[in-house]
């Protein structure tokens, strides 16, 4: 990724839909990892995330009994 890329988007331009969503209290850093990762990574990231929540479901309904 450029260093232009880079810059656009941390620091976007006032009126920009990366402005709006700065301004609108979205982290912009978390978006730039996720244009760098390929798609298999993001599915991946996805997947774990899904499977540690099912994890801790159950850990929740383990001590609710």
């Amino acid at each position: 990724m450029s260093p232009e890329t880079l810059r656009r988007i941390l620091t976007p331009e006032p009126g920009t839909a990366l402005w709006r969503a700065k301004e609108y209290g979205i982290d912009l850093t978390q978006i730039l990892e996720a244009i760098q990762m390929t798609p298999e990574e993001r599915v991946e990231r996805a997947l774990s995330t899904v499977r540690s929540m099912v994890e801790l479901r159950e850990n929740v309904r383990i001590r609710a009994r």
